[in-house]
């Protein structure tokens, strides 16, 4: 279930001690909440889509971010309700020094050669379409109103991340290391650590159903 941006920009506040929105405006805390949503989608997975990618004849190499403007990252293919094996984009060349100009009716591995290259190889002899399935890009939370892409379990990690961040940029860093335990446990140097074990175990969960 979705929450609204409203409610946590105002516990993001809240636990940096500035529910007034003295320091940082509502606004400055929701963008920063936007992009921790898009930054630990990348890292968990959660959120996917899956769209459309037309394949043009004798052609194999695609640009990502052009064709597929709301792909964080491609984690599969499917052609005809099949999905086609991901190869280290290096073998290509290893199985077949040709691979470049091979073609036939249907395409059988994809390759990642970089972040915004996407290879459907072998290349088909007449135009197609295959579905590319990938992490996606998050929404802009472009108000209070605006709903969050993420689910309610994955939304502790999104705060924990913008927390620290907050922390940072209002130089708090020092004020919240202190000697008793509640502010050692609040600490950016704290958090880190636990933000990363809690990250790690997301996306273990996520891994299981994909």
């Amino acid at each position: 279930m979705a929450e609204l941006a409203g409610p946590l920009v105002s516990v993001l506040l809240a636990r940096v001690r500035d529910p007034g929105a003295g320091a940082t405006s509502r606004d400055q805390a929701r963008d920063i909440l936007s992009r921790c949503q898009q930054v630990i989608n990348g890292a968990i997975g959660t959120v996917v889509s899956s769209d459309p990618l037309t394949l043009e004849s004798y052609r194999q190499i695609y640009p990502i971010a052009g064709a597929l403007p709301n792909a964080l990252r491609v984690i599969g293919v499917e052609h005809q309700g099949r999905s086609l094996t991901p190869a280290p984009y290096n073998s290509l060349a290893q199985t077949d020094s040709a691979w470049f100009r091979k073609q036939d009716y249907r395409p059988e591995v994809f390759a990642l050669p970089g972040r915004d290259t996407l290879v459907v190889h072998p290349a088909v002899d007449t135009d197609d379409t295959v579905t590319v399935k990938s992490i996606a890009v998050t929404a802009v939370l472009v108000d209070d109103a605006t709903p969050t892409d993420m689910p309610d379990e994955d939304l502790p990690v999104v705060l924990d991340l913008a927390q620290i961040i907050l922390l940072l940029r209002m130089r708090h860093f020092q004020a919240m290391i202190g000697s008793d335990k509640e502010a050692s446990q609040a600490s950016p140097i704290s958090m880190v650590g636990r933000l990363k074990a809690d990250i790690e175990d997301r996306r273990m969960t996520q891994e299981g159903p994909r």
